[in-house]
């Protein structure tokens, strides 16, 4: 199968155009008329996944974080990114990216982390777009069927993403009804989650003072972690291609690893 062929097969679920005007997404290395077989997935692409995936054999990375976000003038071994992108071009590897086109789309990254979560019913909190009559954006709110405590959704989140912990903000009793998420850095869109009435934040990447303000006014936050809430992107994408090409061969990253580690 052409890489084109995989790229048109993503791109017509979660196209290039949702993703923010910044960001890096779609072929970042390679030729999309190379014949792809076996594919890796992975949350991040570093050094040890480039490496991972020439070990492997694969003709091809898929990645959520992307590659390159930033500039890059020099292609040698003296940082981390080049050394991965080295490694990439000398064994005929390409990558390719789908961030936050897949954040934002309708049944991707945001609708599965719901999904995992048994959150039902779910509407966009921050809208986007509207593309093929259906509408995309970040993050996710639910409206529970029956009310739980903020210790279930604790337990939920620890035992769903294999958790050793996580922080929060509020008390294990608090009762929960209204739930909001947004996968990666969700802070940004915290505003929208007060004028919903969220009970219960879930998201990663929460900062001091956007985590009081959320105390005060009363929601409850569980930060589980920028890469603990994509790394499910490696699953998703599994599910994807069984669903659209099942004759690809999907492998999920085992050198991506969690840099943050809870010491207890």
């Amino acid at each position: 199968m052409k890489l084109r062929e995989i790229a048109e097969c993503i791109e017509k679920s979660f196209p290039k155009f949702f993703a923010m005007d910044r960001d890096n997404v779609g072929l970042i290395v390679g030729d999309e008329n190379k014949d792809v077989n076996k594919i890796l997935v992975c949350c991040d692409v570093d050094e040890y996944v480039a490496k991972e995936a020439a070990d492997k054999g694969v003709d091809m990375i898929i990645s959520h974080h992307p590659l390159m976000f930033f500039a890059i003038k020099h292609l040698n071994e003296d940082n981390p990114e080049q050394r991965a992108l080295r490694i990439l071009i000398k064994n005929d590897i390409c990558l390719y990216t789908a961030h936050t086109n897949l954040d934002v789309g309708s049944g991707g990254i945001n609708d599965y982390m719901a999904e995992l979560l048994g959150l039902t019913d779910t509407e966009i909190i921050e809208y986007v777009c509207e593309y093929e009559g259906k509408k995309h954006g970040y993050g996710r709110f639910s409206v529970l069927k029956d009310e739980t405590t903020l210790k279930d959704m604790l337990d939920r989140c620890k035992r769903i993403f294999n958790l050793d912990g996580c922080r929060y903000v509020g008390e294990l009793d608090d009762k929960i009804r209204t739930v909001a998420i947004n996968t990666g850095g969700g802070a940004g869109i915290m505003d929208l989650c007060f004028d919903l009435k969220a009970d219960l934040f879930i998201t990663g990447d929460v900062k001091y003072n956007p985590a009081r303000d959320a105390y005060e006014r009363g929601m409850d936050i569980i930060d589980i972690a920028h890469y603990d809430t994509e790394k499910i992107t490696m699953d998703f994408f599994v599910k994807f291609f069984e669903n659209k090409m099942p004759e690809l061969q999907i492998i999920k990253s085992k050198a991506n690893k969690r840099i943050y580690k809870i010491y207890a």
